[in-house]
């Protein structure tokens, strides 16, 4: 299994878990519904998955809306279609070789994966691109629960990706999960020609983007209780 990191940011605090026992989602199922995806056979995602579906109150009989970067094969499909039956989900891809998937674009062909879910072709860091496929799935206010990247991995793919979605697509109390994020402990390289010439101190990536985020926030929480 294959070394890799995953990461959570929730947009507001969320309430404890109230989800029934028998509807969990769960090591197993996640591992016998995902025995096709990488989630499961190469990072073991299964383990952090269940808890942090379980954070949002998310269960398998759950009607939610998920987005997610990275389609590549389809792999996942299968895993988040027969997981959560009641979902809307829609998923971004942006490949070399996308066939006809070219022209699954905003505003002019919605094109479906798996049996039930939908697919936009672009890249996870054109900003435009993003506020076209948000315009077209939420309008003017934001519609996602969960917005999972599993895209490129290089920074400016994950920081870009943040930037639009945190703060136009996902609900109040939705969590973003962003995928291999051990590229910022890379000090070589590249993802999708997105360089990943990192490291443990350097700033630019985005686990230390993140750090000073999660410091300031916390920081602007202690004034606003010095204040009061």
């Amino acid at each position: 299994m294959r070394a890799a990191l995953i990461i959570a940011i929730t947009s507001l605090f969320f309430p404890p878990a109230t989800c029934s026992n028998e509807n969990l989602v769960t090591f197993d199922v996640m591992a016998s519904l995902g025995s096709s995806s990488d989630k499961t056979y190469s990072h073991g995602y299964h383990r952090h998955y269940p808890s942090l579906f379980a954070s949002q109150n998310i269960d398998r009989t759950s009607t939610f809306r998920m987005i997610e970067i990275g389609f590549g094969q389809g792999s996942s499909v299968p895993l988040w279609e027969n997981l959560f039956p009641n979902a809307d989900i829609i998923w971004i891809d942006y490949s070399s070789d996308p066939g006809d998937r070219v022209h699954c674009v905003p505003g002019k062909a919605k094109c479906q994966a798996g049996t039930r879910s939908r697919f936009y072709f672009g890249s996870q860091s054109n900003a435009t691109f993003l506020r076209s496929v948000v315009q077209e799935e939420c309008g003017t206010l934001p519609c996602f629960d969960i917005i999972i990247d599993d895209g490129g991995h290089g920074y400016q793919q994950q920081l870009i990706s943040f930037q639009v979605l945190f703060s136009t697509a996902l609900k109040p109390g939705g969590m973003h999960l962003i995928e291999d994020i051990e590229t910022s402990y890379w000090t070589y390289g590249e993802q999708y020609g997105d360089l990943t010439i990192g490291g443990r101190k350097a700033q630019h990536t985005p686990v230390n983007v993140f750090k000073r985020f999660v410091g300031k926030s916390a920081l602007l929480f202690f004034l606003q209780v010095l204040s009061v």
